[in-house]
């Protein structure tokens, strides 16, 4: 008897698992197919604008993502601004000045979303309709 109940537990525990990361694998490919439609801007003006989403620079083995931010501007712009050289720490609500760049840098679009860790973050991703290179200058 006890040995059913196992089984039972485990093949409800494999179940959620493998229907959790079904959920995952729908969103990753939503937000992949929103930022396909991100327009790139290359600019040199300066923005600011309120952190809505921070993604760490990182690697994994040969593959390296870049620092983001998913912000909004003053006039209520959601924009992604992407600085391959940040290190630092940002959270929701920060304020943050970003310069753009035209200089000939790696232009690679090269994101690491945050699909799985707060699903309310993903919809950020679809509001976005331009992305810049440059660098973050100013960060309260």
């Amino acid at each position: 008897m006890r040995l059913i109940v196992l089984i039972l537990l485990s093949v409800l525990l494999l179940h959620s698992c493998i229907s959790s990361q079904k959920d995952m694998l729908v969103d990753l490919k939503k937000m992949n197919d929103c930022v396909k439609k991100w327009e790139e801007r290359i600019t040199q003006d300066t923005v600011k604008a309120r952190v809505l989403l921070f993604e760490n620079k990182t690697s994994y083995t040969t593959a390296q993502f870049s620092a983001f931010i998913i912000g909004v501007t003053p006039y209520q712009d959601t924009i992604a601004f992407i600085d391959n050289s940040f290190n630092g720490k940002l959270k929701a609500n920060d304020n943050i000045t970003f310069v753009g760049s035209i200089q000939k840098m790696d232009r690679n679009l090269r994101i690491l979303p945050a699909s799985g860790r707060n699903k309310k973050n993903n919809l950020h991703y679809c509001k976005v309709k331009f992305y810049s290179f440059g660098k973050f200058i100013d960060v309260n």
